[in-house]
């Protein structure tokens, strides 16, 4: 309706710069269509920079020379392959890599920033949210089957309000389909209360509704949405925009108080920095954190992280085990966390499950769990250097 809309605009702005117009004549034929796609493909889509660019080159270089058939051919069809071939994102992509060159450079060349601000406190909606509801996760008996394979057998664990429990094992061993099970999107037999509500027969998105959160080992996030605007999508679910009162632009009250909510979130986070950057642009790292910072702004009561630190790099590692601590410190938050970083997931939790070939193997503290014959022998294996290092 909008494109329609400027459509039928430019229309009667052209009509009405034409002081003649003749029976069949047309003022934008094929060939000024045609023209006003290359120019925006040239240029590039998505951008307000891109379509001139791609104007200067169709339009002003064929003025500047226009005796000369190459620039001609190099203005229209020609130059139209070449670009689609060499650059798909037309000239902005090469002024986008050109600017990625430089900060990489300059990044090598700098001292590494630290990955995060200093974080401040929590915002106040999160913490009466949790102040209000109780956060613990019991889960009993939880069997999944798969054709032939037991993939879990009768597990059962609790996560108490305010607690980090871990849950380790080796590749294979049921973690990730546990958690599967938990958020209901794997067929599985057994219960699964939140708060006391059985969430069993409930659906993946009935089951995040009533606060079950769930990350997994890819962040998947809309690339070409800002850190902001991000958290403002997952803020959707507390503060609803009615689509008639935004179409006729009268959210503005329920749109400041969202956008407040997001910064002061993305503030207590330490994302202050990359604000307004696009997710496409951070590092794996920063985005887990960002898809942390959606859970807490949807009002996950248990959070459900399924190794948030995989394929990230040593310094951010670091960097997100003091702010798991501070979630749990500032909010009372309830977490499940699967890891395979030994001093990482020593280092956070309260209680440590560890899970092999689908079955709790050991339960208790971190250290009990650690120097455990079974676990081990399973996670770490005979190796005494491996047992060494999972006491650092």
């Amino acid at each position: 309706a909008v494109a329609g809309g400027i459509a039928g605009l430019g229309g009667g702005l052209l009509g009405n710069a034409s002081r003649q117009i003749s029976s069949g004549e047309s003022l934008f034929g094929v060939e000024d269509s045609l023209q006003a796609v290359n120019m925006v493909v040239i240029g590039g889509l998505g951008s307000v920079i891109g379509p001139l660019l791609g104007a200067l080159w169709t339009l002003g270089l064929p003025a500047f020379f226009p005796d000369s058939n190459l620039i001609s051919l190099m203005a229209s069809s020609v130059g139209f392959l070449i670009v689609l071939m060499y650059f798909p994102g037309g000239f902005v992509q090469v002024a986008h890599n050109a600017r990625d060159a430089i900060i990489g450079w300059a990044e090598r060349r700098l001292v590494a920033l630290p990955l995060l601000d200093s974080p401040s406190s929590a915002p106040s909606f999160v913490r009466d949210l949790r102040a209000s509801l109780p956060a613990t996760l019991a889960v009993r008996d939880v069997s999944v089957r798969f054709g032939g394979l037991q993939a879990l057998r009768d597990v059962s664990i609790d996560v108490r309000d305010g607690e980090v429990v871990g849950l380790i094992g080796t590749n294979g061993a049921g973690k990730s389909t546990l958690m599967n099970a938990i958020g209901g999107f794997v067929p599985s037999t057994g219960s699964v209360e939140l708060g006391g509500t059985d969430l069993s027969a409930m659906r993946p998105t009935a089951r995040a509704r009533a606060g079950l959160g769930r990350t997994f080992q890819a962040a998947t996030l809309f690339p070409g949405l800002t850190v902001r605007e991000t958290v403002q999508v997952a803020l959707e679910s507390r503060y609803r925009s009615s689509f008639v009162r935004s179409a006729l632009f009268l959210d503005g009250a329920i749109e400041k108080r969202r956008s407040a909510a997001a910064d002061d979130l993305i503030d207590f986070l330490g994302l202050g920095r990359y604000a307004d950057s696009f997710i496409s642009d951070l590092s794996t790292g920063t985005r887990r954190i960002v898809e942390l910072g959606g859970l807490l702004a949807v009002g996950a009561r248990v959070l459900c992280l399924d190794e948030p630190t995989a394929g990230v790099a040593q310094r951010e590692t670091e960097a997100f085990g003091p702010l798991i601590v501070e979630i749990r410190r500032e909010m009372q938050a309830s977490m499940l966390v699967i890891e395979h970083d030994m001093p990482l997931i020593m280092s956070i939790s309260d209680r440590i499950y560890c899970l092999e070939a689908g079955s709790v193997i050991a339960e208790g503290e971190p250290d009990a769990v650690r120097n455990d014959p079974l676990v081990i022998a399973s996670y770490l294996g005979d190796d005494e250097r491996a047992i060494t290092r999972s006491h650092v």
